[in-house]
């Protein structure tokens, strides 16, 4: 019996390196020669009805062979639960590594369920008072600013995996299939985040993300320099209000900090010139960094945005999710997998001192 776990140990570490795309070994001589160590006898069964040498044997095909070798070994290894197993790790990995745009400047937070959810956006706090001696500590029952809202909703499809890609078992296959979902989901996260900017929804107030009174709107004039300290001052003079505060203390400079100029690629060669020499001058926390949104290849403006700390646009996930996540099922009527995956996730406007759009 020990002899057996060893072997589904070693099988089990092999296949999840073909998986995780970490090895070039084909599976089937793993599985041929698994099953040659685990049972010899049921092997030569197999691969003895090939031997057309030998007309009283019953015939089978190499195809045939290969199939029911590779069967036997992926129950052997219960395929479908190590391929999950390992697939939502890879997710989390790939995740972390993800190359849309959007992951350069959106923040992420977590939900805890799937309700309609009120969010502070910017939690913030005036300035801390001065306190003389025997005077009161000013009292604050909650955090100041813009009221968002964020509902989760889930996202997700199921993929069949054939049989015949089980039994190929082709090198780099199933490291390909957990690469493509994750695609799938930076692509969709992209979509929604761009969408926002260029559709400008009602947010906060009844009034657009985009709008006169939260003074993050630049009318382009086609100096692209000009239009850049334009959007600079702008964000540079967003001021932070707590009504509940006497005179001038109501307003209070938010220190929003501009970090990056997201452009079409059209615009892209101009925005890099002028953001260049912008940053000749700068200290490197100040400096701006051009992103190029193919999304925005239709649209006519430029936006600028605050780095992720202080973004306009969040990402949110159900509390302990990471990545998607990967569920499995054989299909009895193909003899392949199927593979489930999904992810729990809302994209909206938190606020709008960290963007100004230019067109």
């Amino acid at each position: 019996m020990s002899n057996q776990l060893a072997v589904r140990s070693n099988a089990v570490a092999q296949v999840k390196r073909i998986i995780r795309g970490d090895s070039t070994e084909d599976i089937y001589d793993i599985a041929r020669a698994t099953l040659r160590e685990f049972s010899i006898d049921h092997l030569h069964n197999i691969e003895s009805k090939i031997d057309r040498t030998d007309q009283r044997r019953e015939r089978m095909t190499s195809e045939q062979a290969r199939s029911e070798i590779m069967t036997t070994f992926l129950n052997f290894v219960d395929f479908p639960e190590l391929f999950r197993d390992v697939a939502s790790s890879v997710l989390l990995e790939k995740w972390g590594g993800i190359p849309g745009t959007w992951a350069n400047w959106v923040r992420e937070d977590e939900l805890d369920n799937f309700h309609f959810t009120n969010i502070i956006s910017a939690a913030l706090l005036p300035e801390p008072n001065k306190v003389s001696e025997r005077e009161t500590y000013r009292r604050f029952d909650s955090l100041f600013g813009e009221v968002a809202n964020a509902s989760l909703s889930t996202y997700g499809d199921i993929l069949a995996i054939p049989r015949q890609t089980l039994i190929n078992g082709a090198h780099g296959a199933f490291d390909a299939i957990v690469k493509t979902v994750a695609q799938a989901y930076e692509r969709l996260i992209g979509t929604k985040v761009y969408s926002i900017l260029t559709s400008n929804p009602v947010a906060f107030n009844e009034k657009e993300l985009f709008h006169a009174d939260h003074k993050n709107i630049v009318t382009k004039t086609g100096d692209f320099a000009n239009d850049l300290a334009s959007a600079l001052g702008l964000m540079y003079g967003q001021k932070n209000y707590f009504p509940n505060l006497p005179g001038e203390s109501k307003t209070q400079l938010a220190i929003t900090q501009p970090r990056f100029v997201i452009t079409s690629p059209a615009q892209s060669i101009e925005a890099a010139k002028v953001v260049g020499e912008y940053n000749k001058a700068l200290l490197d926390e100040q400096k701006l960094s051009v992103i190029v949104e193919p999304r925005l290849v239709d649209f006519d403006g430029w936006f600028l945005s605050a780095g992720k700390e202080q973004s306009s646009i969040c990402l949110f996930k159900l509390r302990g999710s990471k990545a998607p996540s990967v569920m499995t099922k054989e299909i009895s009527r193909t003899d392949g997998l199927e593979v489930k995956h999904q992810w729990d996730i809302d994209v909206a406007p938190v606020d709008f001192r960290g963007l100004v759009r230019v067109m």
